[in-house]
């Protein structure tokens, strides 16, 4: 009977180990699939130097002496308002019964795309960006639209201008 005993039926271990890893490993890759689908989703980019120096506040000594196409004094053939581009800043003088005073704010130029962004005349949108297409023809220019919800400077803006 002592032969009996020692031939009792062992267990099997199962090792677990390598199956541990491989799911360790497999959550792993989920996790980092999943957050680079998040950054990319977002279209996040990591911002560089030209970047960085891009998007710092310019005095406006700075953005008078930035030269445009559009540099100049334009009237408008609707009402003979007075559109002066210096630089990135602009002035629009309009006819006094619409409005005695000044607008005045900054442009953005790419190509033959510009951004108005009111930035004085309480009246007229303050801080509201507008785009508009520009071409020249002779001495006259045409912005059409493309996107503005201020509908004083949309009716304006839409005639053409001539340069002084």
């Amino acid at each position: 009977m002592a032969g009996s005993t020692k031939s009792r039926t062992r267990k099997k271990r199962t090792n677990y180990k390598p199956l541990i890893i491989i799911l360790i490993v497999l959550a792993a890759i989920v996790v980092i699939s999943i957050g680079i689908g998040y950054f990319l989703t977002r279209g996040e980019t990591v911002p560089t130097n030209e970047d960085t120096e891009q998007t710092e506040t310019l005095s406006t000594d700075e953005l008078k002496s930035m030269k445009t196409p559009l540099e100049g004094t334009w009237v408008s053939n609707y009402d003979g308002a007075i559109l002066g581009i210096n630089g990135l800043t602009f002035s629009l003088d309009m006819p006094s019964v619409d409005a005695p005073e000044t607008v005045k704010g900054t442009i953005a130029v790419e190509q033959n795309l510009v951004t108005f962004i009111i930035i004085t005349g309480d009246d007229m949108c303050p801080n509201m960006e507008g785009h508009y297409k520009f071409s020249f023809e002779d001495d006259e220019i045409t912005f059409n639209l493309i996107k503005d919800n201020c509908d004083i400077r949309k009716e304006r803006m839409t005639m053409s201008w001539f340069k002084l």
